[in-house]
This record gives structure tokens, C-alpha cells and sequence, in this order.
């Protein structure tokens, strides 16, 4: 009895390690994009995806610290609401749904973030004090 508890046990085991997905790895029905943020800069390898899984893999090679913010808006870059005392964007104003973020990435640093996105217009920022209006931003389109 014991035996066959250790055997049960130890196919379980196997059989979760082989579902699970390994670091900088997506699922395989995922895609991956790259990211390179700098002053003042969003570049995306792909600006043109279709809808589902997707790691973006947001490596920060400018000098200071910034944040990768997906933002789903028809809204253009120029247009977003700013408010005044803090000079960022309103993320969470008429017209725009805050979809996910990476608070902050490091000078050199490199960190993956998975979201699903459904069909419509994304914009890609920085959205600490200015950097939005100063140019990192970049739009993204899901099909």
C-alpha cells in the first residue's frame, strides 16, 4: 500500500514538472516580444501581433529606472489625459483601461511580464513624471 502511494506520488510529480512552464519560456500557444526601453524610448520587435498569450520580455538599456505600462486605448499618444500636479498619464481615465504593468525596471535590467490581449489598440509606456510626453510610448495592435 505504501509503496503504491510513493509510485502515485512520484507519476504526479512528473507529470505537474512537465506542465510547468520554465523561466523566460511561454506556453506554447504564447508568443514572445521584445522590449527595449532607454531616454526616451519604447521600441517593440513586433507592433502587429494576433490576440492571446503573450511575454514581453522588457529590457531596460537607458540609464534610469522606468516602467513598462500596457495601456488598451484608441486614444493617440498625444491625447491622453495628463494630471497636472504629477505630469503622468491618467491610466485609469474615460477611454482607457490600464491592462497591465511592470512597476519598474532597473538601468540594464531585464524582466518578463504575461498578459492575454484581446483584439484592439494598445499603447506601451513609461509612465513616470513626463516620459510619456517626452516619447516612450509606442502603439501595439492585436488582431
Amino acid at each position: 500500500m505504501r509503496l503504491g502511494k510513493l509510485v502515485l506520488l512520484g507519476a504526479f510529480s512528473s507529470l505537474l514538472v512537465g506542465c510547468g512552464a520554465t523561466a523566460g519560456n511561454t506556453a506554447s500557444n504564447g508568443q514572445m516580444i521584445g522590449v527595449t526601453l532607454d531616454e526616451y524610448h519604447v521600441r517593440l520587435e513586433a507592433t502587429s501581433i494576433p490576440a492571446g498569450s503573450v511575454t514581453f520580455e522588457v529590457k531596460n538599456t537607458g540609464s534610469e529606472k522606468h516602467e513598462f505600462v500596457i495601456l488598451r486605448t484608441s486614444d493617440a499618444p498625444a491625447a491622453l489625459p495628463t494630471d497636472p500636479a504629477t505630469n503622468k498619464v491618467q491610466e485609469e481615465a474615460t477611454g482607457i483601461e490600464h491592462v497591465d504593468e511592470i512597476d519598474g525596471v532597473a538601468a540594464g535590467g531585464l524582466q518578463d511580464l504575461t498578459v492575454k490581449l484581446t483584439p484592439g489598440t494598445y499603447l506601451i509606456v513609461c509612465n513616470y513624471p513626463g516620459h510619456v510626453h517626452a516619447g516612450m510610448v509606442a502603439t501595439l495592435t492585436v488582431t
